[in-house]
């Protein structure tokens, strides 16, 4: 599993969410746990993608439709109580 995990501004909190609804991620889970809360962002129907090896190989398609990927992604956004960096 590959992860990414960046600290934001509280005060862009709001916007970031904007964001990951405008990208096709919808809320799918809640929770809540000592001073945390969390939202489950998933990207519910993604958009198909090209496979980038397939042009190599396209003339073995012989019916001309070429498969395509579906990559699902997800944030988990996290927020709460302030990290004090000592």
């Amino acid at each position: 599993m590959k992860l990414n995990i960046f600290q934001i501004p509280t005060s862009d909190l709001e916007g970031l969410k904007n964001k990951l609804t405008a990208s096709g991620m919808d809320v799918i889970k809640e929770v809540e746990q000592d001073g945390w809360r969390g939202e489950f962002y998933f990207s519910t129907e993604p958009e198909p993608v090209e496979v980038p090896w397939i042009e190599a190989y396209r003339n073995y398609f012989e019916d001309g439709k070429v498969p395509t990927n579906t990559n699902y992604f997800a944030t988990f956004l996290s927020h709460g109580v302030q990290w004090h960096l000592r």
